[in-house]
């Protein structure tokens, strides 16, 4: 029978509550000015507290009868009063009634509440025989009625206190032992048992309220388990066969999610992408293509080497490509066939790499002058050493100046090739502030007597200068991608 969830929750609705926001009192003024006038008083220590009595529990179990005691136990409520420290010491001995623990009433409570675990295995005359029983018990042959352990679901433990085999059990001084083996709390969770039995049918209604969203998430819970399962089974009898046959497979077989599944924090269609293999070799035409009886295959030879289950990875080492690489005719001038044409002539090739080495080498022909003019200037040699010393100099200037003519023009002719235009070079440019782009010139209307002028290098880029250097700089950036990713642009 399903219960109807609108009855109880009507009646909690029709519910109200009374609050003072305001009043008067006859002539004694309105109710905030009554409560000011209320002063604090040191409570009674017996405030907030019962006294239980506990000498006879009942069920044939041994009263507390700790002489210190009186008999008796203070049951606090929720509300308790502050209490001076005499009062606390006062107090002391009932809050550690138990000491030593655990106190001979908790030993025969606790096997009394295990009796319930005992009768499922044993028969009721063999469990009373426990001798943490009292001996009424002990001798009675008949199974007793038992009190429940409170909050046994909720730890998951049918005993308290001790195991079948008569060991400790484990933690048997936490929470759900002091709940049922000290007297205060055993009431309290009876109290609240008796709370959940006047009102259990509110309470159902209220559960029936939210079964709909339990079964729902349960629902969800059990798709969820049944993904995984299948998931696991075809990976299991599916995608690892492949892989002993061809990686190359698994790819074709996982295109269609390989942009859902995430390989080194990014998605395995985005890592194909960045390698030499191209999406077009992972797309469903190609895939229809090379289908095992497909008309291609069919037309096709190949051998143990040369087959469609390695065509990714021939692709990607590079074996088999979409299209054979770039070639620059040799008839058509390029770039770096430019560069090399405006390297210096008539110059050994073993000077021009010592030189592009060692670009530092004129400096040190001007180190080697100054060096010989200040030794012969402190030797004091004679005019005809002077005279070959002068003719030395001389010969290492114009090694001087040559070297440096060499290594102006190579840098010039380097500046020209395609490795060489890069946004660094860019940046090296010196400023000029006359720089400005002029139309295309007619060699016809030239005048000889006033040839154009080329900028000057100095002061700061005008605003055509460094528009110019903005712009051939991602154009220079635009060539050094291209060449890195394997693309020549021809100029």
């Amino acid at each position: 029978m399903q219960r109807s969830p609108h009855g109880a929750k009507a009646a909690r609705h029709r519910r109200s509550f009374r609050f003072i926001i305001a009043g008067f009192f006859g002539s004694q003024g309105d109710f905030e000015y009554l409560v000011r006038l209320l002063e604090p008083k040191p409570a009674d220590s017996r405030v907030g507290r019962r006294d239980m009595d506990v000498q006879n529990p009942g069920s044939n179990i041994s009263g507390i009868q700790n002489p210190d005691l009186e008999g008796v136990l203070k049951l606090g409520g929720a509300l308790l009063a502050p209490l001076s420290s005499e009062a606390e010491q006062e107090i002391a001995k009932w809050e550690n009634w138990d000491q030593p623990y655990p106190h001979v009433f908790q030993q025969e409570l606790a096997a009394f509440l295990n009796l319930a675990d005992d009768y499922a295995r044993l028969a009721a005359d063999a469990a009373n025989q426990n001798t943490d029983l009292p001996d009424a018990i002990q001798a009675d042959p008949d199974p007793l009625i038992t009190p429940p352990i409170y909050g046994r679901w909720h730890a998951l433990r049918n005993r308290v206190l001790k195991e079948a085999d008569g060991s400790d059990a484990p933690n048997n001084d936490n929470w759900l032992h002091e709940l049922n083996l000290d007297p205060r709390w055993r009431s309290a969770a009876g109290f609240g048992t008796d709370v959940i039995i006047a009102n259990q049918e509110e309470y159902m209604d209220a559960a029936w309220d939210q079964v709909g969203d339990v079964l729902e998430a349960n629902r969800q819970i059990r798709l969820a388990q049944l993904a995984k399962m299948t998931a696991n089974s075809w990976y299991q009898k599916q995608v690892l066969p492949l892989q002993q046959i061809s990686h190359d497979k698994i790819l074709f077989m996982t295109a269609p999610v390989q942009k859902r599944v995430i390989s080194q924090g990014i998605t395995v269609s985005h890592r194909i992408k960045q390698s030499p293999v191209t999406s077009a070799l992972t797309s469903a035409p190609l895939r229809r293509m090379l289908r095992p009886n497909g008309r291609l295959q069919k037309l096709s030879t190949f051998d143990e080497s040369i087959h469609p289950n390695n065509l990714i990875t021939r692709v990607n080492d590079g074996i088999v490509t979409a299209a054979p690489p770039h070639v620059i005719p040799a008839t058509l001038p390029s770039l770096d066939n430019l560069s090399q044409d405006a390297q210096p002539k008539n110059v050994p090739s073993w000077l021009l790499d010592l030189l592009k080495r060692y670009p530092f080498i004129p400096y040190l022909l001007l180190v080697l002058i100054l060096l010989l003019i200040v030794v012969l200037a402190i030797t004091g040699v004679s005019t005809g050493i002077w005279a070959v010393a002068a003719a030395v100099s001389a010969g290492l200037l114009w090694a001087y100046r040559t070297a440096q003519r060499l290594i102006t023009q190579m840098n010039q002719a380097d500046s020209v090739s395609e490795t060489a235009q890069t946004p660094a070079a860019v940046d090296a440019m010196p400023p000029s502030s006359n720089f400005v782009l002029t139309p295309e010139l007619n060699p016809l209307t030239l005048d000889p007597a006033n040839p154009p002028q080329p900028a000057s290098a100095g002061g700061a880029d005008s605003i055509q200068s460094s528009r110019f250097k903005t712009a051939l700089k991602d154009s220079y950036t635009v060539l050094q991608n291209g060449l890195q990713a394997g693309i020549r642009w021809l100029n």
